[in-house]
């Protein structure tokens, strides 16, 4: 089987306003929407969605 693209990839991140700065600002991704939690970003020129969700306070990141 081969991957031929991502359709959606969510991102757990400590500070949601902070990311979304680096993905909006620095990486020039546009808002599609917000849901509660979640806010939807797209590539411009792409598929993809990118879904940034702020964890909740004293959980461990990933990196």
């Amino acid at each position: 089987m081969t991957v031929r693209g991502l359709h959606r990839v969510i991102v757990s991140v400590a500070e949601l306003g902070r990311a979304l700065a680096l993905y909006r600002d620095a990486l020039g991704l546009t808002e599609k929407y917000r849901a509660g939690e979640i806010v939807a970003l797209a590539i411009p020129g792409a598929p993809t969605e990118v879904l940034l969700h702020e964890r909740p306070p004293g959980l461990p990141g990933s990196h």
